[in-house]
């Protein structure tokens, strides 16, 4: 029997490391509807607040959209980790949602953008924020509940 080999991230994971700022992407196993309850966008929100402080990372933003999420990490420390932050999130809550019943949540990497500076910053903010509403999925992106921050008051918050 031939053993699958995962491919390595395009990145050198030292890339992600520090004062960096990163936004991620990860997506659901066959764009699985998941994050459709309120108990599951908890779940996995608690369960990323405790990864970001591991790895001593500020959640920027997220947003847990049906099939996929986004997420902004930035370092808080020189031995911050935001990769290790992102695998060790999908990891446990691909497991809590296994046990739930959900079955294999996610598909086995992500798409990471390293962000260059405060501009690329508020363009993929607005980006992520406008996404339910390009979905059809809120009215407004205020309105959509699935999303949070440790660095901003989203509620309060002009996306300009």
């Amino acid at each position: 029997m031939l053993a699958v080999s995962e491919k390595k991230h395009r990145l050198s994971l030292d890339l992600y490391k520090g004062l960096v700022s990163v936004d991620y992407t990860a997506c659901t196993r066959n764009r699985a509807t998941v994050f459709t309850k309120s108990l599951r966008a908890e779940q996995a929100a608690k369960i990323l607040a405790e990864e970001a402080a591991r790895w001593k990372c500020d959640i920027v933003i997220f947003q847990f959209m049906p099939d996929h999420i986004h997420i902004i990490l930035k370092g808080t420390r020189e031995e911050s980790d935001t990769y290790r932050t992102m695998k060790m999130f999908k990891q446990k809550t691909g497991f809590v949602f296994s046990q739930a019943g959900c079955g294999i949540v996610w598909q086995k990497d992500f798409y990471d953008h390293i962000l260059r500076d405060e501009e690329d910053l508020s363009n993929h903010l607005r980006y992520i924020l406008g996404n339910p509403v390009r979905k059809g999925l809120a009215s407004t992106w205020q309105k959509y509940p699935y999303r949070g921050s440790t660095v901003f008051d989203l509620d309060r918050w002009d996306i300009g």
